[in-house]
């Protein structure tokens, strides 16, 4: 028994050291996750005609890639006066391509007891339902788009 034990302590700290190991190269090589080729890409939203209500988010699904380029999927922030810029990753814009967008901004968060209120219409929680697209040409200008989207 007293074998067994020592077996698996053995295990474990050789466990740790590869882990340890691994998470050093890490640290020194570092983990760079920005991408070459983005294009800029901002704009501006409005709920059926005027102000936008608060922060929310974008997201942006790869629909065609352009030229046999990766295509990535990729976020932004909705700032409170509806602004946003597209971001893949942590490097600002979208890789060349076509993609679908979809909406999340609640009026009232949801949790597990109440479904919570959009800001805005369902449709727009899905990116293959919200009529939302945007193409980004290869190696072009900075995209900027103005989006009013309905809250029923």
């Amino acid at each position: 028994m007293q074998a067994e034990v020592q077996s698996d302590i053995a295990r474990r700290t050789a466990a740790a050291a590869l882990v340890l190991a691994l998470v050093g190269s890490l640290a020194l090589t570092g983990c760079d996750r920005t991408f070459k080729g983005l294009v800029p890409m901002s704009g501006k939203l409005t709920r059926d005609g005027g102000k936008w209500p608060k922060k929310g988010t974008l997201f942006f699904g790869p629909l065609k890639s352009a030229n046999n380029r990766p295509a990535l999927p990729a976020t932004a922030v909705i700032n409170d006066d509806g602004t946003f810029e597209a971001q893949c990753s942590d490097s600002k814009g979208l890789m060349p391509g076509e993609y679908g967008v979809a909406i999340r901004c609640w009026l009232e968060s949801p949790d597990e007891h109440r479904q919570g209120k959009s800001a805005v219409a369902d449709k727009y929680g899905s990116a293959a339902t919200s009529g939302l697209k945007v193409t980004v040409p290869e190696g072009g200008p900075a995209v900027v788009v103005n989006w009013d989207v309905q809250s029923k």
